[in-house]
């Protein structure tokens, strides 16, 4: 309001989260204008129906409850409507709204208000909303325009970012006493915290100051939103800013909660495409950016229990399955154990790359895992990709009758080729004939097409599992026996964990927002992400949810699993 009063500013652009304030504030504006400043007034929103609730519901209570402002209201009571208001000192206030241009095409005025300009309609082949309304005030020499919304990716939060000087809400550190831009960076969710134990513990999250470093929780974080204020962010030596833009995120309003925050962080940092949208509108008050949503990194790695790699955990294991990604040259694998039951509850055991067909038959055919009581397990359930590409080793055959020919050669090997669209999850066809030829194969393999958005949406759900819940998709702890063995005779040894390439992989992919289907716009390595997703396949089409849980008093409490299913 201070802003708006100065008579050099000629544009006000308020960018702020839903429920901040921001209709309230123009409303008050407009009375400090019919007050101090008497002129004409275009108030705008999207659609005829706003305009009204606007007009009946707060701006003209608003003035017959404010002494000042009433004694401007005229005694004729057809002066005072839904369609204008006429005010007894000549000023009148025209509503319009931006569906409609002929609303705004007759009158002039020395202030227009624009409310939820986000959500206006651009109409046919006539001009944006805002250039419309500014030829309100044209003639008018002191004229002003406020502009005011939540962003949705239109002109608010670009219009408020160009001005000459910008401005952020902040909040005082009830430490050090700075004035600090709150961000998501700040915001201090515990290590595999999910939306439910959130939800069921809010006073776990925190705000770390970006000062001091000290720690806020939510009645530290209100206090220090209480006595905040603005921080100049662009234009700080301008001594006249003849435009200026506001924004206002939801960090420092004390009616939003930190745990409310967090669990939208998370959903955001797991690839939830509505809740990044969320994040960037309802928390940051920034557009969003179209770029596909995608898992965080650091979000899958919070799956990691205590187990070294290759070693099976301690609980009934009904399948081990090993899934191969085949590229041009090589081949990634996930090798992956999974319990009984319809929770699908599944550990990882390795994940790795080989240069070769024997080295993967060697791998899926010779690999043995043992769980801490000695017990042997094998692989049960084998998979590849069958994507195509030219063969490096043969000059007639393509990459797929590689992939072809080594199922023939290896039995109980399915192959995977992924589709973003299908009727079903997936699709069986049993393939006789090398591809582009007329040759015969040896055998006759399977090719399961699969359904790779059902199947992802299902991996992105599982990750989505607190790992300490039935059904989690768990991760080794990143390190070998002989890792963990020196980590416990001394706990100060420093050591990266294996899993960083994996996270990166499984975080290389999103949802676009139009179909909702994965992608991978920037064209990261995403092998570890293919293979897992194969791997929910490969679990679906053998059933093993129903497979029953053997009797292991009746087998003398043997756990080794057998050499095939």
């Amino acid at each position: 309001m201070d802003t708006w009063a100065l008579p050099w500013v000629r544009e006000v652009w308020l960018c702020g989260v839903d429920q901040a304030s921001k209709t309230n504030t123009m409303l008050s504006c407009i009375g400090w204008s019919i007050d101090q400043a008497p002129g004409n007034i275009f108030y705008q929103m999207p659609d005829e129906g706003s305009s009204n609730k606007i007009m009946g519901q707060k701006l003209i209570p608003m003035f017959r409850e404010s002494p000042s402002l009433a004694m401007h209201l005229s005694p004729r009571a057809d002066d005072t409507s839904l369609a204008m208001v006429k005010l007894s000192n000549g000023v009148s206030i025209m509503p319009s709204w931006s569906g409609s241009p002929t609303s705004t095409a007759t009158f002039t005025a020395t202030y227009t208000f624009t409310d939820e300009v986000d959500k206006a309609r651009m109409v046919g082949k006539e001009s944006s909303p805002i250039d419309r309304i500014r030829k309100r005030i044209r003639t008018k020499r002191f004229g002003k325009n406020f502009f005011a919304s939540s962003p949705a990716g239109m002109w608010i939060y670009k219009g408020a970012m160009s001005c000459v000087q910008v401005w952020e809400a902040g909040a005082r550190c009830p430490e050090c006493g700075e004035l600090i831009r709150m961000d998501e960076d700040h915001v201090i969710i515990p290590d595999g915290a999910t939306e439910e134990s959130i939800k069921a513990e809010p006073e776990t999250v925190a705000y770390a100051c970006n000062a001091c470093g000290s720690l806020w929780d939510e009645r530290a974080r209100r206090h220090a939103c209480e006595r905040g204020g603005w921080v100049c962010i662009k234009g700080q030596d301008v001594s006249r800013p003849v435009d200026v833009g506001f924004t206002l995120p939801a960090f420092p309003l004390p009616d939003v909660s930190l745990a409310e925050i967090a669990v939208i962080i998370l959903r955001a940092r797991a690839g939830d495409v509505s809740a990044r949208r969320d994040l960037a509108h309802s928390i940051k008050a920034v557009d969003y950016q179209e770029d596909a949503a995608a898992i965080e990194g650091d979000f899958i790695l919070r799956l990691r229990d205590d187990r070294p790699e290759g070693l099976v955990p301690s609980v009934p294991i009904a399948a081990i399955t090993a899934v191969a990604d085949m590229q041009k040259r090589g081949l990634w694998f996930s090798i992956r154990a999974w319990g009984f039951g319809l929770e699908q509850e599944s550990w990882l055991l390795r994940a790795g790359y080989v240069d070769s067909w024997e080295s993967l038959r060697r791998l899926f055919y010779e690999t043995e895992f043992q769980d801490v009581h000695g017990g042997r397990y094998v692989i049960t359930l084998r998979g590849i990709d069958s994507g195509g590409g030219e063969s490096e080793q043969y000059v007639d055959i393509s990459r797929t009758g590689e992939a072809y020919l080594f199922a023939c050669a290896n039995s109980g090997i399915v192959l995977f080729k992924g589709v973003r669209t299908l009727a079903s999850p997936y699709r069986m066809t049993v393939i006789d004939r090398l591809p582009g030829t007329n040759k015969p194969l040896p055998s006759t393999p399977q090719l399961y097409t699969l359904n790779s958005k059902h199947y992802k949406d299902r991996l992105a759900a599982k990750i989505m599992v607190d790992p300490n819940s039935p059904g989690a998709w768990h991760l080794h702890s990143g390190y070998t026996a002989a890792q963990l063995e020196m980590l416990h005779r001394d706990p100060a040894t420093k050591m990266d964990h294996n899993l960083g390439e994996f996270a990166r992989q499984m975080a290389a992919e999103g949802k676009d927002e139009k179909g909702g289907f994965w992608v991978n716009p920037k064209n990261r390595p995403n092998h570890y992400w293919d293979a897992a997703y194969m791997e929910m396949a490969l679990v679906d089409i053998a059933q093993v949810k129903f497979w029953k849980q053997p009797d292991l008093a009746a087998q003398g409490g043997r756990r080794v699993l057998s050499t095939g299913i």
